[in-house]
Order: structure tokens, then C-alpha cells, then sequence
């Protein structure tokens, strides 16, 4: 049984309060003033949901407070009088005077109802609406307390164990998932889980984590993913199962931008589940979501350089699979590996696997058998493109699809013909002037997909930015920036720490043509190549901190490139902004730019 008075707070918030002696826990308590001259005692209190620090120990019961030795404690009080002011300087929050109460027992735990700590109470009632409604409905007798740790050392909480929430019809108007937004005061969606991402351990700001992402659609096909941290994390872990139609009950404070880099969904935005967001299970059979139909978008593994950085669909034959390698990475160790792939356009693409994925190739699949994934990663380095198993990503089984088998029939008869060719590159001397475009007409607009844009520019070289160039991992194939400290380099992606590190770098530039100018980015070889420095040399030139490295870099300015730009829009704090990265640098040969322009002016007086 329950023995905090769970819903005092927003309670009391409604004005529904009177009559009441709550029975409530005091987490906090400081003496304000000179004790025992004047002054009041300063508390947090909770309700096993709720906290409130808006609230003082006045009259007599200070002394009683503190001469019991309640400040150096976390006591359980019944509170027999008390009353309510609107404080000015707390931004108009009503605040609860408590002038006497009785003292149950002393606690050295947080007691909680919820998977979560208590969430501190706004002050507004109406931001815990949904909280009001299943307040209502719950039965408070039948939930068991277990104890688990807090961040406060030496103190433990004492937290309900969830049990699976079920609802046979969800209570509201269901909102569709392509019209949430943070203009909503609250929503209340439905839909099937189309997918769900093993429970996962990050390093948060605030320490090591659990992470645990789904996603739902809606009856007419719109998705929408949403996240959970921590305890609720692990709760849902055993709840949300794929096909299952979940109702998810919140408000706009849930709602943040969605991060395209991890976000394979068509919506804007993502939910963040809140302690108060109300997450169930729907069980009755005629509300329940089906599945929406599989839209698979095939990109062939030729054309996957011009998806860098996006999500694509992808069919192909495993031509072979490697050992399972054990890696170090900001969020610790992990399972990696290589397989390969091969389709129908003749070129062999590499598809990395990561943690429990990797294990799923020893019985399930086999060299030579075909595959379709849906949302997997395109990544890019040094031209090179390949695929990642990623957030989102889904294998979809190929038994009685007509083109795997077609696939396969092409294969059997032409796979192991001598032109098959290895990933993509873009380089060469070939200057195609219908894919060039003047910098002006690349508009926002124009780069509206968070997967990029690739295009051509002829420009010339006018500002180069102040540090090239950084100091990287000396361990082969690592990129990552290393802390130095007494001449030690530690790389914090491979744990390791050397007296060495190598110079990698990474240009910006301002570029300009006929019609504008616009910051680029070129790293590594690109930049060595724009400059005709290594990395090497432009960074003992930094480091030296006089004017070798501008004297070295001045010849480069107002001189011809044709640069392969690849426009993306990136998010930053919260916002996207346009970013251009140079993908291949190649030197304009005048003559031959001269004699294509001619000819196209031709053309165009033809017109």
C-alpha cells in the first residue's frame, strides 16, 4: 500500500486541496535566517511523484522541526495545518506555509512511486493533465516497493515496479503523427511499433546511461520516433514488442527535433518520453494498428556516393563475410564486422555490423545467399563509400521476393566475371560542365533533403581559416582528436595514450565565383591537394606560429579548382544550418574550361 499521499501537489495547484492532511516526505530542508531569534525552515517535500521546494516550516513547528533533527534527514510527516501564498518573486507560484505537522518516522531513502526520480511540479497544474487522468484510474494498493540507488552516496530510493500498462481504449482524441508539433499543449497518438533498437548503454553528461528507441505509425502510414533514458528505458525495454499497438499520452515538452543523423523517419520532430508521459499497450482487437505495407526505395550500390551520409534500401548478394572483431569506442567496447556486398550494377560495397548484429551471420546466412536491408547508412571516407548497420536499420526477409531471386539469376550467371568492381570513388580528370552550377543558385531550398546534394563548382580560392590542421591518434585508420597533457597524447576513442600523435587536416576556406562566395570544408587528402601540402607540413607550420604557413598558402588564393561539393544540412543546438564539403579537388586546365564555354555559348545562341 501506498503510504505518501501520491497527487498532493497538483492537488493542492487545482485548489483541490482543502480538508486534506497529506501525508508527504521532506527530501531538503535549510534554516533560513537566525534560529532561534527568527527565520523559517526552507523544505522540499514530494508526494511520491511530484516535488515542490516552494514551501516553508513556519510558526511553531519550526522548533519542533529542528529540535528533532529533521533537517539532517529525509523524515515522512503528516501534515495537520497548513496554508498558501502567491510568492511574486517565484514567478507567481503558490507557496505552501506549513505551521504544524506530525512526524511518522525518520527515512534515509527517497521513496518513489514512479521508474524515475519524483518530477519537480512546474507550479502549473495544467502541464500534468494526463498525470490527473491516470491518477484517477490507477489502483494504488497493488503496486511493491524495491529499493534501487540514487546519485546521492549512501542513499538509496524506493521505486514501484512497473508492471505492463494495458488499456483497452486509449482516453482522448487520438492526434495523427504527422500533425504533432510544439504548438500542442498535449496529444495523445496511437499506433503499431514498426520497430524497436535493442536497450542500449551510452555515456551521458551525467554518467553512463540506457537508451531505448521505437518507433510507431499511425493507420495512415506516418511514423514517428520516440526515446526513452534510464529506469523508463528498461521498462519499456519489456513492454514494447514490433506489430504491438502502443498509445503514447504527452505534451509538447516531449517534442524535440529530430536528428536526421539517427532518425530514419519522415518527421520533423522526435519524442523524448518525460515521468509523466503515459505509455500503454493496446489490447483491444478492433483499435489495433496494423502494420503499414513495406515501401522499399532499392538504391544499387553504384549510386550509393550520391546518398553519403543518408538512409538508403539496399538488395544485394553476400559475397563474403568476416571474423567479428571486439572494438573500443566512446561508449566503451563493441562487436564490429565486415561483410560484402554485390548487385546487379557490378560493384562491391562493404557493410559494417555492429554489437548483436554481428552474431547473427554465423547461422542465419551465408556467402552467396541475398539480402535486403531497409535504412542503412551510407558513410564516405576518402571518396570510398560503404554501409552501416545503424539506428533504424531493419533486414527484411527475402523468401518469395521476386527480385532477390532475379538477383540470385544474375549472380549464379555473371558474379564472379572479371569487371565486378570495388566501391565507388569520385576522381579523375573528367570535367563535366553540365554538373557545374554557380554558388548563388544553390539555394536552402535546393538543399532541403538532410541527405545531401552533390554538385559541381568552378571557383577560385580567396580566405583559408587559421588552423588547418589537428592533432590526431597515431593508431592507423583513427581520426580522433587526442588530449594532450605533458607531452602524453591520449585518444579518447581508442583508450590509449602514446608519446606520438600524426597531423591530420581539415581546411576551411572561403570560395568565390562570378555570382557569390560560400565557406567550404575539405579534409584530408582534399585539403592536401588544394594546398599542395601534406598534412605534416602545414601542421609544423602552425605550430610555429609565424607566417610560413600564410607564405605557404598565398600562391593557392584566387587560383581556378573545380571542386565536388557535397551541401547538407546539419543540426546545431537544435537548429539545421547548410554546410559544404569538398568531396574532390581538381585543377581547372584553362584552355580546355575556355573552349567548353565557347562551346556551350554556341548552343545557346542556337536556342
Amino acid at each position: 500500500m501506498r503510504e505518501l499521499s501520491i497527487g498532493f501537489i497538483q492537488k493542492f495547484m487545482r485548489g483541490a486541496h482543502v480538508g486534506m492532511q497529506p501525508i508527504v516526505q521532506i527530501v531538503n530542508a535549510r534554516i533560513s535566517g537566525t534560529y532561534p531569534s527568527g527565520g523559517d525552515v526552507r523544505v522540499r517535500l514530494q508526494d511520491g511523484y511530484h516535488s515542490y521546494a516552494t514551501v516553508v516550516i513556519q510558526g511553531h513547528a519550526i522548533k519542533k522541526f529542528i529540535e528533532a533533527g529533521l533537517c539532517e534527514n529525509m523524515p515522512v510527516i503528516k501534515i495537520l495545518k497548513f496554508g498558501v501564498n502567491h510568492v511574486q518573486s517565484s514567478k507567481g507560484k503558490k507557496l505552501i506555509t506549513i505551521t504544524d505537522f506530525e512526524l511518522i518516522r525518520i527515512e534515509k531513502e527517497i521513496i518513489s512511486y514512479t521508474a524515475a526520480p519524483c518530477l519537480p511540479h512546474s507550479g502549473n497544474c495544467e502541464d500534468y493533465l494526463a498525470f490527473e487522468k491516470q491518477l484517477a484510474k490507477t489502483d494504488a494498493e497493488n503496486q511493491p516497493i524495491v529499493t534501487q540507488n540514487t546519485n546521492i552516496p549512501g542513499v538509496t530510493k524506493k521505486t514501484a515496479v512497473k508492471t505492463e500498462i494495458t488499456s483497452n481504449k486509449p482516453h482522448g482524441i487520438i492526434c495523427p503523427i504527422n500533425a504533432i508539433n510544439p504548438y500542442k499543449g498535449k496529444f495523445l497518438i496511437m499506433g503499431v511499433c514498426t520497430g524497436k533498437d535493442s536497450l542500449k548503454t551510452i555515456n551521458a553528461a551525467k554518467g553512463p546511461t540506457v537508451v531505448l528507441n521505437f518507433t510507431l505509425a499511425d493507420k495512415d502510414g506516418n511514423d514517428v520516433r520516440i526515446v526513452a533514458f534510464g529506469d523508463r528505458a528498461t521498462e519499456l525495454d519489456g513492454i514494447i514488442q514490433e506489430e504491438l499497438t502502443i498509445s503514447v499520452d504527452t505534451t509538447h515538452k516531449a517534442l524535440k527535433t529530430a536528428n536526421k543523423q539517427y532518425n530514419v523517419t519522415k518527421n520533423e520532430y522526435e519524442i523524448v518520453l518525460k515521468p509523466d508521459c503515459q505509455v500503454a499497450v493496446v489490447e483491444d482487437p478492433h483499435l489495433k494498428v496494423p502494420v503499414p505495407k513495406l515501401n522499399l526505395q532499392r538504391v544499387l550500390l553504384s549510386d550509393i556516393q550520391y546518398k553519403s551520409g543518408g538512409f538508403v534500401d539496399i538488395l544485394g548478394i553476400i559475397t563474403k563475410i568476416g571474423n567479428t572483431d571486439e572494438i573500443n569506442t566512446k561508449n566503451g567496447k563493441t562487436k564490429k564486422r565486415e561483410i560484402q556486398l554485390v548487385d546487379e550494377s557490378k560493384v562491391v560495397v562493404k557493410m559494417t555490423l555492429w554489437g548483436d548484429k554481428c552474431n547473427e551471420y554465423d547461422t542465419e546466412l551465408s556467402e552467396g545467399d541475398s539480402i535486403i536491408f531497409k535504412n542503412v547508412t551510407v558513410r564516405e571516407f576518402k571518396s570510398s563509400y560503404s554501409l552501416s548497420y545503424g539506428v533504424g536499420t531493419k533486414r527484411i526477409n527475402t523468401t518469395d521476393n521476386r527480385d532477390a531471386q532475379l538477383l540470385l539469376n544474375w549472380y549464379e550467371s555473371h558474379g564472379h566475371e572479371p569487371d565486378i568492381i570495388q566501391a565507388p570513388t569520385f576522381g579523375g580528370n573528367n570535367f563535366n560542365l553540365d554538373k557545374c552550377v554557380l554558388i548563388e543558385n544553390v539555394s536552402e531550398n535546393s538543399v532541403g533533403t538532410l541527405e545531401g546534394v552533390y554538385f559541381n563548382v568552378v571557383c577560385r580560392v580567396s580566405i583559408f581559416g587559421s588552423t588547418p590542421c589537428y592533432k590526431a591518434c597515431s593508431n592507423e585508420g583513427c581520426m580522433k582528436k587526442v588530449e594532450e597533457d605533458n607531452d602524453q597524447f591520449r585518444c579518447p576513442k581508442c583508450n590509449s595514450t602514446k608519446t606520438t600523435f600524426k597531423w591530420l587536416a581539415i581546411l576551411k576556406c572561403e570560395v568565390y565565383d562570378c555570382s557569390g562566395k560560400q565557406w567550404v570544408t575539405f579534409f584530408g587528402d582534399k585539403a592536401e591537394k588544394l594546398t599542395g601540402l601534406s598534412a605534416d607540413a602545414m601542421g609544423n607550420m602552425q605550430r610555429m606560429e609565424d607566417n610560413s604557413l600564410s607564405r605557404s598558402l598565398e600562391p593557392v588564393k584566387n587560383s581556378t579548382f573545380n571542386l565536388r561539393i557535397r551541401a547538407k544540412q546539419e543540426m546545431y543546438n537544435g537548429t539545421y544550418s547548410t554546410k559544404w564539403n569538398c568531396m574532390a579537388v581538381e585543377e581547372v586546365k584553362m584552355a580546355e574550361y575556355i573552349s567548353k564555354l565557347e562551346n556551350m555559348c554556341e548552343k545557346m545562341e542556337g536556342i
